[in-house]
């Protein structure tokens, strides 16, 4: 078994970092929502502080909030991390959940780093020039074929998240299974949502239309997915003292 990079840490001190670092991701989604919302009516080309509101929207590149979402796939990736490379593995993490919690901490890095370069869009770019399929799918044109990429990858994540989740709810309590079994639901529930955004902003941008508030929508529940899987993962870390 591979050693686990933060086997040398307390398990208290990993779940109290980890806590503290969720309140604060979740302070700064609040101003990072309302920028983004916000971001839908205000011109910036008003005034200084006009300008820095619109830093905390999400619909833009290149801002803070574009930084903080970077953080958060951070943030999650370190908790999957510290589920994957647990020193003391619990009879549930099976060698099969654990190298799938791994694998997500490496694709939690990777999309980190494609929240801040856009990676995504330019291979979607690179996807329409090759295939032309913005011609026969209008809605996929642009660099919106990127779905064809990460749409069926995050399935597959969401499918597994939930196998492997509901494989280490085994000793929790009644309750508690049911407290997140309703956050995989409403997890459930968001992913397909948000690819149907996504998808919806490829078909606006095809013809051309413009409808602020279905990015605006389409990011906020982006962060609302991300926060979910770090809840589900931070309950995890609490139950088993990892």
């Amino acid at each position: 078994m591979l050693p686990s990079p933060i086997s040398h840490l307390d398990p208290w001190t990993v779940q109290q970092a980890l806590d503290a670092l969720n309140w604060l991701l979740m302070g700064i989604a609040t101003l990072v929502v309302a920028g983004t919302l916000l971001g839908t009516e205000i011109d910036s080309s008003r005034s200084l502080w006009t300008r820095l509101a619109l830093e905390f929207d999400l619909t833009k590149e290149g801002t803070a909030a574009t930084w903080f979402e970077s953080v958060l796939f951070l943030a999650v990736g370190v908790s999957c991390a510290v589920l994957g490379w647990a020193r003391q593995r619990p009879s549930t993490m099976t060698p099969a959940i654990a190298g799938a919690y791994r694998a997500a901490a490496l694709l939690a890095a990777f999309l980190a780093m494609d929240e801040v370069i856009v990676i995504h869009e330019m291979l979607g770019t690179r996807l329409t020039q090759t295939t032309g399929i913005g011609e026969q799918i209008p809605s996929l044109g642009g660099g919106y074929s990127w779905l064809l990429l990460y749409g069926p990858v995050l399935i597959l994540v969401v499918a597994v998240f939930h196998y492997a989740v509901r494989r280490l709810l085994a000793p929790f309590s009644a309750s508690a299974r049911r407290a997140i079994h309703q956050r995989l639901a409403t997890l459930a529930v968001l992913v397909p949502l948000f690819l149907g955004l996504e998808w919806l902003g490829g078909h606006l941008w095809s013809t051309k239309s413009q409808i602020d508030l279905v990015p605006a929508i389409e990011e906020t529940l982006e962060l609302c997915i991300l926060f979910l899987v770090l809840s589900v993962n931070l309950r995890l870390i609490r139950h088993y003292r990892l």
